[in-house]
């Protein structure tokens, strides 16, 4: 299958979900929807680091993209007041339900339907430049390329996404594939090592974090485990075991261009 088709299916897909969820918006409780609140407890810690590493860039006056924003869910997370808003999406469905999210939340965006390998914005028009989960629905090269083109000098690009070397994980990801959630080719540029290595080449200052190496225990903890004390010992594990960094099942990045 082709890229070209592979686009094509994920922007029907998320057109058709967005489509959905905008008949069901409304105001009671959409912020518990958004970012980390929107999450199990375990599953937080990258969603926690991804949304601080917003909050201590986006200084009043800024002026932010969230790039592949699919339904807003981390589009608002994090981000402080007094920060421009910009999200874009391939999808127009996910964009209007953004929009009308942030208005229910009292923030003003702009919403942009662009294609993230060819975004529509002029060189260095933005300080913050963010992208939750998305990695994996663009050409790695294309898509840094214009990051890096519309992003200031000394503005920083964040993002979490999955990583993709625990066999374990990987296994999953190829079964949703198998059920017609994902197409292959977003199964190929899920982020890896090799990711990392594109990325520290391009950038000389960059910080990685990595979540999440033993989460594929969960069901087993839940057994005897409270959910709190179960984020708390994963937690644990990853420090005490960050030498498999690899294996992690999340990963947050921020470079600065």
């Amino acid at each position: 299958m082709s890229s070209v088709s592979s686009k094509l299916i994920e922007y029907e897909r998320y057109n058709k979900r967005s489509e959905e969820n905008l008949k069901k918006l409304n105001s009671e409780n959409i912020h518990l929807r958004l970012g980390v609140k929107s999450l199990p407890k375990f599953l937080q810690p990258p969603y926690i680091k991804y949304e601080e590493l917003i909050r201590q860039n986006s200084t009043p006056g800024k002026v932010l993209l969230d790039v592949c924003c699919g339904d807003g869910m981390h589009s608002l997370a994090g981000v402080g007041r007094g920060v421009e808003i910009y999200v874009s999406d391939i999808s127009e469905k996910s964009v209007k339900l953004i929009v009308n999210k942030a208005k229910l939340l009292g923030y003003e965006l702009h919403g942009i339907v662009a294609d993230a390998e060819k975004l529509p914005f002029s060189d260095n028009s933005f300080d913050i430049i963010t992208c939750a989960g998305s990695l994996s629905y663009v050409d790695l090269n294309a898509f840094m390329n214009e990051v890096d083109r519309i992003l200031s000098p000394g503005g920083v690009f964040i993002c979490v996404d999955s990583f993709n070397h625990n066999p374990i994980y990987s296994f999953n990801r190829f079964i949703h594939f198998l059920r017609g959630n994902r197409t292959y080719s977003t199964l190929k540029r899920m982020p890896n090592l090799k990711t990392i290595h594109f990325l520290e080449n391009k950038y000389n200052n960059i910080e990685i974090n990595y979540f999440g190496i033993f989460i594929f225990l969960v069901p087993f903890f839940k057994l005897f485990i409270s959910t709190y004390n179960i984020t708390l010992m994963l937690n644990k594990l990853d420090q005490y075991f960050h030498k498999l960094n690899r294996y992690a099942f999340k990963v947050v990045i921020k470079v600065v261009k």
